[in-house]
């Protein structure tokens, strides 16, 4: 055997504690496996040395016996991949759709691999990751995983040519060197050992992600130029520096608590997310991996980080909570507005009915007999004395007791639908008083939580669109179980409701229907309760269902678009949930709001 062979068979050795055939491999070569596993943001990687065996693992643990697969389908494919070897979903590729890996208990859904070579080619194994979601990985990702398999391979072969050199110089035994063959091997094996060395160096420059090696007081031993480029230092600038130093000041006792518990060996690595100050002051959110670098064993000498610069997707998820906070903001203005739109109906309706008990009040009093009485009050005072002759013989004078009858029962009359219009106005007024002091609580209490009866909110829902039912000619029916109160932020849930009973008024009224029929039900559920709109109105087609609730979307040449989206967002801040049911076009709908008895806890801090 030439001593390429022996420097191959060696290395591949070294990284196994087992005899051939076993499954259990080298601890550090597992720690190679979770990295992978946790720099791809992967469940589940795997690493294989031929004829050693194979170790699978999540990004924090090796698998439990028995838990890993009797094969991997995808191997083959790798090992023969000039580089690195994808499939983004198995369900969808004809090979792989059928294996057990994609259908069974593993249910892997997105593989990623790359063949381990020796710098002649040959084949050492391979390294891959697993996902339970069809996805490809991203540029950093695919980078990281090729930059741990060279550090694989260098590794073994570091290893093997520290181990021919002991074959070569003692044979097993302590005899010197015999023959000048010996010594031409022993130069070829130095060659290779440089390469090795040289080509793990290279790797490590070149590798597109930072790397740092320090000691356990964080300070920097040795960095790669992506390491000191990410936060715009110079080569020198880190000399005598530690992680601590450049790590901002928020996060540093969060790291360090982390780093401690890496350095006891209560955790096989760390990695989270942090933020970094660069040079010029600025903060670079980077995510980490650090794991301790041991030699056979050994105490830990260093600790070896990688990082990643995510300061876009930060950047990218504090646009978003911004956009959402805006969104959140503008939809609640527009329940405002909806349920102020309400209230001008409702009280539009009522002045209407003021106007006209007050306009029949002036009729009435237009038309009244009091004229009449100051006429024969004029009469008589100007007979004087004669009034009782003028009675008793004058034919006019007859007619006045007849007369007087007459006006008296006339006057009642109008005394008695003038009390019942006044007394309607002040109904109707109380009416719009009661409407707008209504709007007004709900305004004031805005984010505040209370303690309510489920049946008022509804109530109040439909108060809010009274109106609309009358005037769209919409039966009403209520069925209402007995149900606890519940603790919620009133405005949100009147806020959703009125829209949802204003939808469905709407989806009556476009049906062209004459049995208008809108049921209002309350019932207990597992979380709390459970109000459901149920209309007999136009329905809703299948294709719209998925997209009912996307922000934008209506069916109303009027609509906004954002009405049930903001009711949905409102629902899910209340800790409950909002959706829908309906058998297609002219079959009616049914909106179904859940809310928990107690209000959510807000996790977002």
């Amino acid at each position: 055997m030439n001593s390429q062979a022996i420097g191959l068979l060696a290395g591949t050795a070294a990284l196994s504690l087992n005899a051939p055939g076993t499954r259990a491999l080298d601890p550090a070569v597992g720690g190679l496996a979770r990295l992978a596993a946790s720099v791809c943001r992967a469940p589940l990687a795997s690493i294989t040395v031929l004829g050693y065996g194979e170790a699978w693992c999540t990004p924090t643990a090796p698998l439990a016996p028995g838990a890993a697969p009797a094969h991997d389908p995808f191997a083959p494919y790798t090992s023969r991949a000039p580089e690195l070897f994808e499939v983004e979903d198995t369900r969808r590729d004809e090979a792989f759709s059928d294996v057990e890996h994609a259908s069974g208990a593993l249910a892997i859904r997105a593989y990623a691999g790359c063949a381990l070579r020796a710098p002649g080619g040959e084949l050492l194994g391979t390294l891959a990751v697993y996902d339970t979601a069809p996805r490809r990985l991203a540029p950093d990702e695919r980078a990281a995983l090729l930059l741990i398999a060279e550090q694989a391979v260098a590794q073994a072969e570091f290893r093997s040519r520290l181990t021919e050199l002991a074959l070569l110089c003692d044979g097993g035994s302590a005899e010197p060197l015999r023959d000048i063959t010996d010594l031409t091997d022993l130069d070829a094996a130095r060659d290779d050992l440089r390469r090795a060395e040289t080509l793990f160096h290279n790797t490590f420059d070149q590798a597109p992600i930072g790397i740092g090696y320090a000691d356990r007081a964080g300070k920097l031993l040795r960095c790669n130029p992506s390491f000191w480029t990410m936060l715009r230092f110079d080569p020198g600038d880190l000399t005598d520096r530690t992680l601590g130093d450049i790590t901002h000041r928020e996060d540093v006792a969060r790291v360090a608590a982390e780093l401690e518990r890496l350095w006891n060996g209560e955790v096989e690595f760390v990695d989270l997310e942090k933020r970094y100050v660069r040079k010029d002051g600025s903060s670079l959110w980077v995510r980490t991996t650090t794991a301790l670098v041991r030699e056979d064993g050994a105490s830990p000498q260093c600790s070896v980080e990688f990082l990643r610069d995510i300061s876009v997707r930060k950047e990218t998820a504090e646009e978003l909570e911004r956009v959402h906070k805006q969104l959140v903001t503008a939809s609640r203005q527009a329940g405002m507005a909806e349920v102020a739109t309400n209230v001008l109906h409702n009280v539009g309706n009522i002045l209407n009915s003021v106007n006209i008990s007050a306009s029949l009040v002036i009729e009435r009093v237009k038309q009244s007999k009091a004229p009449g009485v100051s006429r024969l009050a004029a009469l008589l005072r100007e007979k004087g004395a004669d009034a009782g002759d003028f009675i008793a013989n004058d034919e006019r004078g007859k007619r006045i007791p007849e007369y007087l009858t007459s006006l008296g029962e006339q006057l009642m009359v109008d005394q008695k639908m003038e009390l019942e219009e006044l007394a309607s106005l002040r109904d109707n007024l109380e009416h719009i008083k009661d409407t707008v002091a209504m709007q007004q609580s709900y305004a004031k209490l805005c984010g505040v939580t209370e303690t309510v009866a489920v049946a008022d909110l509804v109530e109040d829902s439909l108060r809010l669109n009274a109106g609309a039912f009358v005037r769209h000619g919409v039966t009403l029916r209520r069925e209402f179980s007995e149900v606890p109160p519940i603790t919620v932020d009133k405005h949100k849930v009147l806020q959703i409701l009125v829209n949802l009973v204003r939808n469905a008024k709407y989806a009556c009224d476009e049906s062209g229907r004459s049995d208008k029929l809108l049921t209002l039900r309350i019932e207990s559920a597992p979380a709390g309760v459970r109000i459901c709109v149920v209309d007999n109105g136009v329905g809703i087609p299948a294709e719209n269902m998925s997209r009912l609730f996307t922000h934008g979307f209506t069916t109303r040449p009027d609509g906004h678009g954002f009405g049930l989206h903001s009711g949905a967002l409102a629902a899910q801040e209340l800790g409950g949930s909002l959706r829908v049911e309906s058998d297609g076009p002219g079959c009616g709908a049914t909106f179904i709001l859940e809310l928990p008895c107690s209000p959510a806890q807000d996790d977002r801090g």
